[in-house]
């Protein structure tokens, strides 16, 4: 049987504040003035792509560990 992902209420919702946190970046940075707001800007996309990508690479860990339990 193929695993299923393991996606609890709080891993949802921390995957929709790292989208916003990325989308907010992507906003500073196309709006920026500055060279200093727009790194922060490109900081916050890169930090909330990777912090979702982490918590869907757990998500599909932990279903694959349940499932190797049985």
């Amino acid at each position: 049987m193929a695993a299923q992902p393991q996606f609890p209420a709080l891993r949802v919702v921390l995957l929709a504040v790292s989208g916003l946190l990325a989308l907010l970046g992507l906003i500073a940075a196309a709006m920026a003035q500055d060279l200093g707001i727009a790194i922060f800007g490109w900081g916050l996309i890169g930090f909330g792509l990777g912090f979702g990508f982490f918590l869907l690479k757990r998500g599909f860990d932990e279903g694959e560990r349940l499932a190797r339990q049985g």
